[in-house]
């Protein structure tokens, strides 16, 4: 398999477990009725995207049409059914913004990860792969410096203190 198609399913993988979290919270809520069309929707619009891409692009247009379909049109269906029903819609402007400089950190970081990931010859070298992993670590523990918990958000459960509520 080629290393293109690898990465747009990993990019789909990465969309579809966004798409997971906020269906959590919709299932956990039980609005099922107000969502009720959003994944007909969704399909539609993925069956037409697939029938106008496959033919110019092949599998890459096929999963470029599953991406675009979730992002464009059954995400902010999601998020504007959990922001006007379960949420305060005054905080899905910082909501989205947090998810966007958080998937834009994980990106910045894969990409920051892929040089030291092949050698000059383009192949898997297991000391490359190794040399990597450990950049890849520093760069993780340089992230998680930088990016702290957020003054808004508690601290875990569990560590002896009480909640209150």
């Amino acid at each position: 398999m080629p290393g293109q198609i690898v990465i747009c399913l990993c990019v789909y993988y990465f969309i579809y477990e966004f798409n997971q979290l906020f269906n959590a919270y919709k299932d956990a809520a039980g609005i099922w009725h107000r969502d009720r069309f959003r994944t007909l929707t969704t399909a539609g619009v993925n069956l037409v995207l697939n029938l106008l891409l496959v033919k110019p692009m092949g599998l890459y247009g096929v999963i470029l049409s599953t991406v675009v379909a979730t992002v464009i049109v059954g995400m902010p269906w999601l998020i504007h059914n959990l922001f006007t029903t379960l949420f305060d819609g005054e905080d899905r402007q910082s909501y989205l913004g947090t998810l966007v400089f958080y998937g834009s950190v994980t990106f910045f970081k894969l990409y920051a990860d892929r040089p030291g990931m092949q050698s000059d010859t383009g192949r898997r070298n297991p000391g490359i792969i190794g040399a990597g992993t450990g950049m890849s670590a520093c760069v993780q523990r340089h992230f998680s410096v930088v990016l702290r918990r957020p003054e808004g958000f508690p601290g875990p459960v569990g560590n002896g203190e009480e909640i209150s509520a």
